[in-house]
């Protein structure tokens, strides 16, 4: 054997050994699961290396065989004993691989372990190694190698010389390659960018292109009974960022705001913007000042609080937050590690845990809404309580109804001598400011508003009883499915990457997630997934968590009504998307939800239209007694802070146990003794021993007395486990009034059935997972029973209203409940009767000495009483999501109300003054509901005026239908009207009696396919073009007006200026009462234009059939668009009802309203009243900008808006224009914003007309110098609207441009490219020769002015309609005033347009459009413009 074979073998040895450890390994998408494998290998090594120096000498068969001279293995024994090193370490991991790759495939435990180095990304569902440890991985890689390189050169010289040599070394250093090898295997997994190149291949660039909206119109086409509302906007403008408020924090002399700087400064934000408001909350806290926040969306709060939160952690003070939502509670919990653990990079330096009855062992403490009333955890922690120095309250309104004095009793155990900084995130709430600062007993001032969308967004409602069509999706599946399934698979048929359905009390969505699993192949074949259960968990969130949702760059959301308020629902999921979002909103029905739905654009924009109100802060003398027996039964309460709390009530006294006693009898029904005096020692400031005298109550007195009213009870599901029993708690007193045996009740997301309700083991539930076939709603039967005797409290006279608050004795007894499948739905209720059930008794109430709110509304009858108890009570559901079960309005009952009517409203009796309403709280405890109720009395008032008024709008309209355009056919006379007009009246009446005409006839035959192949000719109707179709036809050519032909086309966007006609022509504005929404499109008229024949002339079929073209209905007006016709004409017609009229929910379930609802009474009392003036009625039925809003005489005007300008402050750009303060802060001047604007412009453009523009376009922007350069023309500043062009459309050999201008608003930059994209979608669609042709005037000069106003017109029209699209209704109609008021060929043409396609204004897409009908205006009328200045 040479020495060079035996060289050989120790460096084949050592790397083989490399590269084994190289290669055993997960794949490397799962590489950072084996992190076992980097504890494991030190101990395998430091074993080896000790075993090996013990055994080194004593294996005899080894030392032979490497003792042999002429063996390859002479002098090998260290390499034997390292390759044995390697070799047990590999077996090992072969067998630990597996195991790695299972328990570590849960990304709970990835965190746990691995998620220093690694990050997970939810859009790639994998684990990623951070950026930061790249250089990590490349220095161990380099270590391997060099362990390597030593190891074999130690193997060579131990092998060549022997063990007598000087170079002979006992060592293993194995064990460092194998520990290092380890390291840099668990480093090797994929960074983010790494697995992109992997996953995509060559790197291309590619983004993912998503236009949510577009699948709008699929829905609607799909489920039309049951959507509400749809409505599609964009919001362009990006949010002003924090960098200035930021230095100058940094710069400032104040060492807390230099610090928020700094802070803020150095953390890394992915768009480099932080909340400008929100830093300034952070600052707002440091400083010791409470802040709300109306934004329930925790999450996004997470670096705003951290410095609050640490600052108070620091300086050894606790962190406490209220979870208004049980449910919230174990991800608020992770949401608070995560926060922490970003900040100081362990996991062990601050503890986060659920306040429970033992001894606190955390830092941040977690209190759910369940524990407030808990005394044993209340106890347990009140040294916790003592220190905590900050306060983060999560949707506190959910808390407000019935947990005020808990979370009173709570802030008084805190130091009042340093009090802590108050935090509160929730959603938009009337009054929810002051009654927090009350119970909090601290000043809120700092109000950060609720955020707005800033993505292109559609949002759309669905009615919850709506029909979803289950049973055709999914091949006759009959299972009920919430409806949400069927909206979730449509999105994921079309491609939506993922969808998520939030719902924590309207829908069972984790029940739901179930059952649609059990029906996972009907469901994944439809939306063309992969057809296996784990796909709808891959594909659908179910989530139970309302508030919990991160913000991403898309969002595809379907969400419940929670709040009884659609838009308000919708606002808020409307946030999670940041570039674009699609949010479904659930609803079931309710008094106002059609009110809402039918006035988009109100409720959509203002929140306070109706609003959600919350409960009055309840400092009464009642809720003081209470709240001290509630105290006094947790813990002894000094007799210092009784007398202090009977003093504030107005009892100065020396006797306070027989004052105590005496007031707790007066309220409640407790005449014994109850109350345990005692005197203790205690040290007082001064560390001097002091006796004090504490009163208490005993548990077992307690629940003797109050175990039906103040016990804390429990909901529990009787199959959990014992240390799981309840999954929610609250005073067993406000139980009673929301569930009751036999109902369904969904919590955190799954379905239960209430089995007993009882004070002494509360609430049991048994789930119900398995029996959800419905939505079910429920409706008490209750009596409320009034006692002898009222003490007047206060009463006051609005005109001649009374309002008064009187003390009373009553009762409550509830005999059972209505089960209904709709909130309205009387025809199909249940009345389950529980008044023989032996737990009956549970649901009656007493109270004494109860307030009551008493309402004389004077000169009206029982009837019209009864209709107003009954709209309040509808009404509440609304303005008191959370509490409307706890409030009654009641009166006497007409006697001949009976039935389910009789049934709807609760029932009063006693001592009763027949002539007044009573409003009840049905809670021992005041819940501020009734002095909410008093202080908004008068504006539920006008609330119910002006839903009435709009209700008996829509009960008078006739059905829409779509108008469908016909062909343009000018009249020649009035003669020609009236002979129509009668034709069509004798042909209705035809068909009233079976009748038909010739033409009806015709219709019914056969379709000629030669005719219809002609009818489809291209030169017959317009069509989208190809490019070089539109060079061979250029729109531009004629060679009356161009000097020459040349494929050079400019179509100018100038303003109002510039546009004035030749030779002193000028064309006056038509009258403005052509501007109505309303007007009608023109009839259709027999003879064609210029005797052109039939074969010639340009069609457009059309989309309805013709016994439905004679009535275009537009809402508000009668049913045919001609002077003198009668009112009473339309008995000939019988009229298909709307659906509003249909499903009225004044009905209740019936065809029609009953009688016994003075509903038309109410309505006139109202009016007469003056409720019917509010602003919300103002406000309802404002649709048109008023004149003198836009003052035209203005001396200067923003050259981009138009709006005058007084000269107090403004702009003036470097080339001249002017341009206004509201301008300037939504400018567009990054290239880059212009080009994200177009594209989505371009988008909606396509969708809203159902166009395409299949053409590149070159974008470019520039100032106003250089657009008049190209145009030919000069630009020229001026003190009004600077005549210039704001943007130009061109095609030059065969391409296409598009010059806009710079510095624009986002508003105006939207209506400039929208009016020069209209312009090229004219270029590719029309033939400029055809459109001369058309338009024929007697004068050359007056054939291209029409060919103007055709061309300019339409994009002006256009336009305008896209900002109405897009919801910038205000903007829209300054234009559309603008528009209106120009005396140019861009103002004439825009009044053609608008009245012969009407504008959509509510944010719809137009049912008729210029784009869809050629030639688009009718060419009389054009020819009218020239002849009235002839």
């Amino acid at each position: 054997m040479t020495n060079a074979v035996k060289y050989l073998i120790p460096l084949a040895v050592i790397v083989l050994a490399t590269l084994l450890l190289r290669v055993i390994n997960l794949k490397r998408e799962f590489r950072g699961r084996q992190i076992l494998a980097v504890y494991i290998s030190p101990v395998i090594a430091v074993l080896g290396v000790v075993v090996s120096y013990i055994f080194f000498d004593r294996i005899d068969f080894i030392n032979e065989i490497v003792s042999i001279e002429d063996s390859p293995l002479y002098g090998a024994g260290i390499l034997f004993w390292n390759a044995a090193i390697v070799v047990i370490y590999l077996l090992v991991k072969l067998i630990l691989c597996p195991i790695m790759k299972s328990l570590w495939a849960k990304r709970s435990r990835m965190e746990m372990t691995s998620d220093t180095w690694y990050e997970y990304d939810e859009d790639n569902s994998a684990w990623f190694l951070k950026l930061r440890f790249r250089n990590v991985r490349t220095l161990f890689n380099v270590l391997s190698w060099i362990m390597t390189l030593i190891c074999a050169i130690i193997f060579v010289l131990n092998t060549a010389f022997g063990s007598g040599s000087g170079t002979w070394l006992k060592v293993f250093p194995v064990a460092a390659l194998v520990i290092v090898t380890e390291i840099y295997n668990f480093l090797s997994g994929y960074t983010k960018p790494e697995y992109l190149h992997s996953v995509d291949g060559e790197d291309i660039g590619a983004s993912r292109l998503g236009a949510y909206y577009k699948l709008r119109k699929t829905y609607e086409s799909l489920f039309p009974s049951a959507l509400l509302v749809s409505h599609t906007g964009n919001e362009f403008a990006g949010k002003e960022g924090a960098t200035e408020l930021l230095i100058r924090y940094q710069d400032s002399d104040d060492p807390v705001e230099k610090v928020v700087g700094d802070y803020y400064a150095h953390l890394k934000k992915k768009d480099g913007l932080f909340d400008v408001d929100l830093v300034s909350m952070t600052n707002t806290l440091l400083h010791g000042e409470s802040a709300i926040v109306f934004n329930p969306f925790y999450r996004d709060l997470g670096e705003y609080l951290l410095l609050p939160v640490v600052h108070n952690l620091v300086n050894n003070k606790k962190c406490l937050i209220i979870v208004g939502r049980s449910s919230l509670t174990s991800d608020v919990i992770e949401w608070s590690k995560g926060i922490l653990k970003e900040y100081s990079r362990t996991r062990s330096l601050w503890r986060v845990n659920e306040l429970t009855k033992d001894e606190p062992d955390c830092e941040v403490g977690v209190l759910s809404f369940s524990k407030i009333y808990d005394s044993s955890i209340i106890n347990a922690n009140a040294s916790f309580f003592n220190e905590v120095g900050f306060v983060l309250l999560i949707e506190p309104s959910k808390m407000m109804t019935t947990s005020q004095s808990g979370l009173g009793i709570i802030i008084e155990k805190v130091d009042h001598n340093n009090p802590p900084t108050y935090c509160v995130c929730d959603h938009d709430v009337d009054g929810l400011v002051d009654t927090l600062s009350h119970i909090l007993q601290t000043n809120i001032t700092n109000v950060i508003a609720a955020p707005i969308p800033r993505s292109v967004y559609t949002a759309m409602g669905w009615a919850a009883s709506g029909d979803f069509m289950r049973q055709k999706l999914f091949d006759k599946q009959t299972h009920y499915l919430g409806n949400g399934i069927e909206l979730a698979a449509v999105a994921l048929k079309n491609q939506i990457p993922h969808v998520t359905w939030y719902s924590a009390e309207k829908a069972p969505v984790q029940d739901i997630r179930w059952l649609a699993g059990q029906y996972y192949p009907q469901i994944c074949r439809y939306a063309h997934m992969t057809n296996q259960q784990k796909s709808i968990d891959e594909r659908i969130t179910f989530s139970s968590n309302l508030w919990g949702s991160e913000v991403k760059k898309e969002e595809f959301v379907i969400a419940e009504d929670e709040f009884c308020n659609l838009f308000a629902s919708m606002r808020a999921y409307l946030t999670r998307g940041e570039s674009q979002s699609f949010v479904n909103i659930i609803s079931e029905n309710y008094l106002l939800r059609d009110y809402m739905r039918y006035n988009r654009q109100l409720f959509m924009t203002d929140p306070k239209a109706v609003p959600a109100i919350a409960p009055h802060y309840a400092k009464t003398e009642r809720n003081t007694v209470l709240r001290l027996i509630l105290m006094m039964a947790c813990a002894p309460v000094s007799e210092d802070y009784i007398a202090h709390e009977l003093s504030i009530l107005g009892y100065e006294t020396d006797d306070v146990y027989h004052t105590l006693s005496s007031l707790i009898y007066h309220y409640t029904f407790v005449a014994d003794t109850i109350i345990t005096v005692q005197n203790v020692q205690e040290l007082d400031d001064d560390l001097i021993p002091t006796q004090i005298c504490k009163y208490s109550i005993s548990q077992q007195v307690f629940e003797e007395n109050f175990a039906d009213t103040l016990k804390n009870a429990y909901f529990v599901v009787e199959d959990e486990k014992f240390n799981k029993e309840y999954i929610d708690a609250r005073l067993f007193e406000h139980i009673t009034q929301t569930v009751m045996p036999g109902q369904f009740l969904t919590y955190n997301g799954k379905l239960y059935r209430v089995y007993m309700v009882s004070p002494a083991i509360g609430c049991i539930l048994h789930r119900a997972a398995d029996s959800y076939s419905n939505r079910y709603y429920y409706k008490q039967l209750r009596t409320y029973h009034f006692e002898d005797g009222a003490d007047l409290v206060r009463t006051r006279k609005v005109m001649d209203v009374e309002i008064a608050l009187e003390r009373r004795a009553f009762s409550v007894s509830t005999s059972g409940y209505l089960e209904l499948k709709d909130n309205h739905d009387l025809r199909s209720a249940r009345i389950i009767d529980l008044s023989e059930d032996p737990s009956v008794d549970t649901f009656e109430r007493t109270y004494k000495n109860k307030s009551v709110l008493r309402i004389a509304l004077p000169d009206i009858d029982v009837r019209i009483r009864f209709t107003i108890c009954m709209l309040l009570n509808e009404m509440f559901r609304s303005i008191f999501p959370d509490a409307w079960h706890y409030l009654a309005v009641v009166s006497s009952r007409p006697e001949d109300v009976e039935g389910m009517l009789d049934k709807y409203n609760y029932h009063v009796d006693g001592a009763i003054d027949e002539n007044m309403i009573y409003i009840v709280e049905d809670s021992d405890m005041d819940l501020g509901l009734l002095e909410s109720v008093d202080n908004n009395l008068m504006r539920f008032f006008e609330i119910m005026s002006d839903y009435l008024e709009w209700h008996f709008e829509k009960m008078k309209e006739s059905p829409a239908k779509d108008p469908v355009l016909s062909e343009i056919e000018p009249l020649k006379d009035e003669e020609k009207k009236r002979k129509n007009f009668f034709s069509m009246i004798a042909k209705r009446i035809m068909r009233l009696f079976g009748a038909s005409d010739e033409k009806d006839k015709e219709k019914e035959k056969p379709i000629d396919e030669t005719t219809e192949a002609e009818d489809n000719n291209p030169t017959d109707k317009p069509t989208e073009t190809s490019e070089s179709n539109a060079e061979d036809e250029s729109p531009f050519e004629d060679a009356e007006d161009v000097a020459s032909s040349t494929d050079d086309q400019i179509v100018d966007h100038p303003s109002e200026e510039e546009a004035k006609l030749e030779d002193g022509f000028d064309l006056k504005p038509e009258d403005d009462d052509k501007s109505s929404e309303n007007d009608h499109v023109d009839q259709a008229a027999e003879k064609p234009v210029d005797k052109e024949s039939e074969e010639e002339k340009p069609k457009v079929e059309p989309s309805a059939p013709a016994e439905e073209q004679i009535i275009l209905h537009t809402e508000g007006e009668d049913l045919f668009a001609i002077d003198g016709v009668p009112d009473d004409l339309d008995i000939l017609m019988p009229i298909k009802p709307s659906r509003y009229q249909k499903e009225c929910y004044l009905k209740f379930g019936f065809d029609e309203i009953d009688a016994r609802l003075s509903i038309e009474d109410v309505n006139s009392y109202l009016r007469v009243r003056g409720w019917s003036n509010s602003d919300l009625t103002k406000a309802r039925k404002r649709t048109e900008l008023e004149d003198n809003l836009l003052d035209l005489n203005a001396e200067n005007f923003c050259d981009f808006c138009g709006i005058p300008l007084t000269g107090v402050s403004y702009e003036r750009l470097a080339d001249g224009r002017t341009r206004c303060n509201d301008c300037s802060m939504t400018a567009i001047n990054e290239v880059s914003e212009f080009k994200t604007l177009f594209r989505t412009t371009e988008m909606m453009m396509e969708n809203t007309y159902n166009i395409t523009i299949p053409v590149s376009i070159a974008v470019k922007t520039t100032d106003a110098r250089t657009i008049a350069k190209h145009t030919g023309q000069v630009f020229t500043p001026s003190t009004k609207v600077a005549a210039r062009v704001l943007g130009f459309a061109q095609r030059k050999g065969g391409k296409y441009s598009l010059y806009i201008e710079n510095g624009s608003p986002r508003l105006a930059a939207i209506d400039t490219t929208t009016h020069e994209m209209t312009h090229i979608w004219q270029y590719l669609n029309w033939n400029d020769g055809e459109i001369l042709r058309i338009y024929k005037q007697r004068k050359p000069i007056f054939t291209k002015m029409a060919r103007d106003i055709v061309y300019e017109g339409m994009a002006m029209w256009s336009a305008i309609q896209m900002l109405y699209a897009t919801g910038e209704t205000y903007y829209a109609q300054q234009q559309e005033q603008l528009a209106v008021a120009r005396n140019d060929i861009y103002g004439i043409g825009f009044r053609l347009y608008r009245e012969r396609y009407d504008l959509s204004r509510n944010g719809d897409a137009p049912v008729l459009t210029p784009f869809a009908s050629f030639p688009p205006l009718d060419p009389a009328e054009v020819r009218k413009v020239f002849e009235e200045d002839d």
